[in-house]
């Protein structure tokens, strides 16, 4: 079988979990005999991200020069412009593929516009990007499932940037924008949602279930073996006896990070030999700096650089814990895997896709989010638990490689590939 996956971004550039997702659905296929190529862009020059060592039997194509939308009609006409560029190359090569795989809901526009050149089109859902244009948040701030016209245009003057007559006239643009998305999503052959809770979304917004297989994120266990427990105090020269309370992700708002920094002084009033650190990228780092200094609790918060995938199973292990306080609906959260994998508890907000990896109690914690209080509660319950927090832990790790590990995962991709194409063999 031969499989084009077209993606904005592809190793050795990581810049996050969706980066090495598609990292790892590749090298999955590869593994089970497939010939794979990948149109992706060629790595940007920024320091935001780290690069890692890519080593897979696939043919490589850099051909997408778009750069990093700032807003959505940036994203738009990066959409239209990668459809372009891919069919010049799909041309020179005059190849057939069984699939094209879009992974990020943004090159969606560039199979669907190339599906003469294979058998069938297929995209991974890992966002609601065909649904709502605000990060499925609506002009309240609250999780907004299905958008309509009055919300759009409510949402639009809240949280547009621009005038009121610049924010008027996006309204019918966000609004066309967005039935045009909905419409080419519906007509793709197979949808691969990361999760139950993205289909269950898509399904509320009238798609297909019959088209749709959920196909979650997927790890290597090879990568959490012989891990460092030590790692991060070795890095930021601390105490082999300081407990690390660790975030790791992108320093923005809809990640819910700065009630994780209210949630500080109210464990280290309680609670010694803790520092809470920060590993990522983004706008926010300067006003958390801010925050942590205006609550006095500077000395125990260490804002680190961004570390190279390879050594993040070692970051999760020598961590007491994890945080993700995510307040927006995560489509699955690839964090909490990894550091679940890595065997370390992790505390989590009880938002979009995350319950499906935190099943029960004996596999992590789960909050409600918008709460500092809960944060910090669930830190003192670990903290004063030794016990619970390591079977905690070993009990996350033995759940998340069973159930996410690339040689379980990866026959669902295989099996919904070969499912859709003897259907539309038959039917034809």
């Amino acid at each position: 079988m031969r499989i084009g996956i077209v993606t904005r971004h592809f190793p050795p550039y990581i810049r996050g979990g969706s980066h090495l997702s598609v990292y790892y659905i590749a090298k999955g296929l590869v593994e089970k005999g497939m010939k794979v190529h990948v149109f992706s862009s060629l790595p940007p020059t920024i320091e935001e991200g780290a690069y890692m060592d890519v080593d897979l039997d696939i043919e490589d194509y850099r051909i997408f020069n778009s750069k990093i939308p700032k807003n959505l009609l940036e994203q738009d006409e990066m959409s239209v412009k990668m459809a372009i560029q891919l069919r010049r190359k799909l041309k020179d090569l005059n190849m057939q593929f069984d699939v094209l795989h879009s992974y990020g809901m943004d090159t969606i526009p560039a199979i669907w516009f190339n599906r003469r050149y294979s058998k069938i089109i297929a995209s991974s859902v890992n966002e609601n990007w065909a649904t709502c244009p605000f990060a499925d948040h609506s002009y309240k701030g609250e999780i907004c499932i299905e958008c309509t016209l009055k919300k759009l245009s409510r949402c639009s003057f809240a949280k547009s940037s621009g005038n009121f007559i610049r924010k008027t006239f996006a309204i019918p643009y966000l609004y066309t924008s967005m039935r045009l998305k909905k419409r080419i999503v519906k007509r793709l052959d197979l949808l691969l949602p990361i999760s139950n809770n993205i289909k269950n979304r898509f399904m509320q917004n009238g798609f297909n279930p019959s088209k749709m297989r959920v196909c979650y994120s997927m790890l290597d266990p090879k990568d959490y073996e012989n891990l460092n427990n030590h790692f991060l105090h070795d890095e930021f020269n601390l105490n082999y006896s300081t407990k690390i309370i660790l975030y790791a992700g992108r320093l923005a708002p809809y990640k819910g990070v700065e009630y994780l920094v209210r949630a500080i002084p109210s464990v280290v009033k309680e609670a010694e030999n803790v520092t809470f650190m920060f590993i990522g990228h983004g706008g926010m780092k300067d006003s958390l700096v801010s925050l942590s200094e205006e609550l006095k609790v500077e000395d125990k918060v260490i804002f680190g650089r961004f570390i190279d995938p390879k050594y993040m199973p070692h970051a999760y292990a020598s961590s007491y814990c994890v945080v993700m306080p995510s307040t927006w609906p995560e489509p699955l959260g690839r964090v909490q895997l990894e550091a679940l994998s890595s065997r370390t508890a992790v505390i989590a907000t009880n938002v979009g896709g995350i319950p499906e990896t935190i099943i029960n109690e004996k596999t992590g914690l789960l909050i409600i989010p918008f709460s500092h209080e809960e944060i910090s509660n669930a830190i003192m319950l670990l903290l004063n638990d030794e016990k619970r927090r390591n079977d905690m832990a070993k009990s996350g790790r033995n759940c998340a490689l069973k159930e996410y590990a690339i040689q379980n995962q990866i026959e669902n991709f295989v099996s919904a590939y070969e499912d859709v194409i003897k259907k539309l063999y038959n039917a034809g």
